[in-house]
């Protein structure tokens, strides 16, 4: 689990056991993220944790206006050596912005992003609000520890330029049971907070795009459980609780079986990830109420089941 811990704002590290139960002690990587949104998204490639994040320079003058400032948008790697320690190198940049006004610190919102790999390459899915709120994705690749990025640009469907509300989109790349190449799949709130997904099998043409009837201030997830033969969506909803919800698919287009989980409050977006070794689907969100934003993790155990295949006594909280 990759997070921005709450008093130090540094990103932490911790390894879940097979069921996601137990948790070691968390790792700090010495990254401060200092904007107040605190984006960061991971993924695992051939035994290293591929981190992307936001971070920004400000000053301004003594009476806090006449600012600038520039946002990075950063990855680094890291690689378990211990228990609880790890070696990390980077961070390179992806992206910058520099900007100024005279009115204070108002940073640009160019994130939240995503990061995913598919097999050859890293795909990163940015919100940029100076682009007309579009979604865009880069590409990247490492060659001898060397990152070499490229832009393959704003994400089109229908010879429509797709725009996202500030919640930002997520990219995973997800290879389906039965299929031999991994697709990538994209997963947004519109401007109109509905749920969106696009599909693409290389990053530049996407297709198939499903709206769903479905709305949230957040980032959605996806992730794809091969035990079930099903995609899966969660979402932070709406309502006044902000409870959390899933819903699944079979081919990321016709999607049913919604699923409010009535007792799971989420203060942000949630995360889904697939444990490929103990064979569960592990859903991850930060607590929405006054005692704080502790960290939760809940997972699929009794499949086919109500609540969209999840049970809410398997949690843990960290």
């Amino acid at each position: 689990m990759i997070y921005r811990d709450s008093s130090t704002h540094d990103i932490s590290i911790t390894q879940g056991t097979g069921d996601g139960s137990g948790w070691t002690p968390p790792y700090d990587t010495g990254i401060k993220i200092t904007n107040a949104g605190g984006m960061i998204d991971a993924v695992y490639v051939l035994g290293r944790v591929y981190i992307l994040f936001r971070t920004d320079d400000l000053s301004c003058n003594i009476f806090g206006t006449n600012c600038s400032g520039t946002v990075y948008i950063r990855v680094m790697s890291c690689i378990a050596t211990g228990t609880a320690s790890y070696n990390c190198t980077g961070p390179v940049t992806l992206y910058s912005y520099s900007w100024s006004n005279s009115f204070g610190a108002f940073s640009p919102n160019i994130c939240p992003c995503s990061i995913t790999y598919d097999g050859s390459r890293f795909l990163f899915a940015l919100y940029n609000l100076y682009n007309d709120n579009h979604i865009e994705i880069w590409t990247g690749t490492l060659n001898n520890g060397v990152w070499i990025f490229g832009q393959s640009g704003p994400v089109t469907s229908s010879s429509v330029l797709e725009t996202a509300s500030t919640a930002g989109a997520q990219i995973r790349s997800i290879k389906p049971f039965g299929i031999s190449v991994s697709s990538n799949y994209l997963v947004w709130a519109g401007s109109d907070n509905k749920v969106n997904i696009l599909q693409s099998s290389d990053g530049n043409t996407w297709t198939n795009k499903v709206t769903l009837g479905e709305t949230t201030y957040s980032t959605p997830a996806i992730s794809y459980n091969p035990i079930e033969l099903l995609f899966h969506i969660a979402w932070q909803g709406t309502d006044s609780d902000r409870l959390l919800n899933d819903i699944t698919s079979p081919d990321a287009v016709k999607w049913g079986n919604k699923a409010t989980f009535t007792t799971l409050s989420s203060g942000t977006n949630p995360s889904l990830a697939y444990h490929g070794t103990s064979y569960i689907l592990i859903l991850g969100w930060a607590d929405n109420d006054l005692n704080g934003n502790f960290l939760n993790v809940i997972w699929q155990v009794n499949i086919g089941g109500s609540e969209g295949g999840c049970s809410s006594t398997k949690k843990a909280t960290c």
